[in-house]
């Protein structure tokens, strides 16, 4: 007896394309040709159609919880609206996807070609992009949750973009040359991640964890990083420019060559840091913590200093012209 699968592929072959609607569940066909093929509103939940070639294929608002789709051609598939949670698309070409809007809760997305899909108001709680190549692809008002693994090859994010939830962990994600432009990050972890040349131009990271992350070149000019962890952080050539650094527990930071022009540093505590040839100019750092931190050809320009315990820090070759200095200052030469 044909199947109904069976009956699809002949349609198909006969250049039928339309098949909106219709119910193929748990239907099993791997390596299958159904390009270009409408499936919109289908219920193909639990379908296994694994190494298929599906490109173009219109699956919007289509059923397709369970459905086993790995290591298919999907380039240019349209998921709008889908039901997808629980998807395997595990090494599937997924480039120039719409997943505007879809449900992909739990899907596995390991190791996809993610470029360029679009995930606009995508459900992606604990999805798992482990080695997915996500180059470009967008994530606007896009929710993820704190089992959303988004290790490797990781993409940009869209400006005012990404929603995360307050108990997601980015703990050593590679997140570099994304783009997190007034993005909510408070509170989150993103100790050990990979943040190199990524924006975040006026984003707010209130109390958020940056312990050893590498921010190497990235742009955080306005963002309000107000008691934030920057703990042994690498921070070189990093622009911190007029954002607001209160608090901040610093110790042992690396920002060489960091640029911090105008900002709000009061109260931070950065012993033992080294910001060697940092730019400082007309920087608040008003009763911030300063023993033995190495300021080799730092710009102080028009900085303020008061009140600042500047025990054991390195500051003879650092330019202070106009700036405000604790009373008690004695400059230590390099060794």
């Amino acid at each position: 007896m044909e199947s109904k699968i069976d009956a699809i592929l002949e349609r198909y072959a006969q250049q039928e394309r339309n098949f909106a609607n219709i119910d193929l569940a748990q239907m099993q066909r791997p390596a299958i040709v159904l390009r270009e093929a409408i499936f919109s509103h289908a219920n193909l939940q639990g379908i296994a159609w694994e190494k298929s070639w599906l490109q173009g294929i219109d699956f919007q608002q289509a059923q397709l919880q369970g459905a086993q789709l790995w290591d298919c051609k999907l380039a240019g598939a349209n998921f709008q609206k889908a039901f997808c949670a629980q998807v395997n698309l595990q090494n599937a070409d997924l480039q120039g996807v719409n997943f505007q809007s879809a449900d992909l809760m739990s899907a596995d997305l390991r190791g996809a070609n993610l470029q360029f899909a679009d995930f606009t108001g995508a459900n992606l709680i604990d999805a798992d992009f482990t080695d997915a190549h996500v180059t470009g692809a967008i994530f606007e008002k896009s929710v993820l949750s704190s089992k959303t693994q988004i290790t490797g090859d990781i993409a940009t994010f869209a400006p005012d973009a990404i929603l995360i939830s307050p108990s997601v962990s980015l703990r050593s994600a590679d997140l570099s040359y994304v783009n997190f432009r007034h993005a909510d990050l408070r509170s989150l972890d993103l100790s050990h991640a990979n943040f190199t040349g990524a924006i975040f131009i006026g984003a707010d990271m209130r109390g958020t964890d940056l312990t050893r992350a590498n921010l190497t070149a990235a742009n955080c000019e306005d963002a309000d990083l107000c008691h934030a962890s920057l703990r042994r952080a690498y921070l070189r050539e990093a622009n911190f420019s007029h954002a607001d650094i209160r608090g901040c527990d610093a110790t042992r930071v690396h920002a060489s060559y960091a640029n911090f022009t105008a900002a709000d540093m009061r109260g931070i505590d950065l012993t033992r840091a080294n910001l060697t040839a940092a730019n400082l100019q007309q920087a608040q750092l008003s009763a911030a913590g300063l023993r033995e931190v190495i300021f080799h050809q730092a710009d102080f320009t028009d900085a303020r200093l008061d009140n600042t315990d500047l025990t054991g820090a390195i500051l003879a070759t650092a330019n202070l012209e106009g700036a405000i200095l604790p009373h008690d200052l004695h400059l230590h030469s390099p060794d």
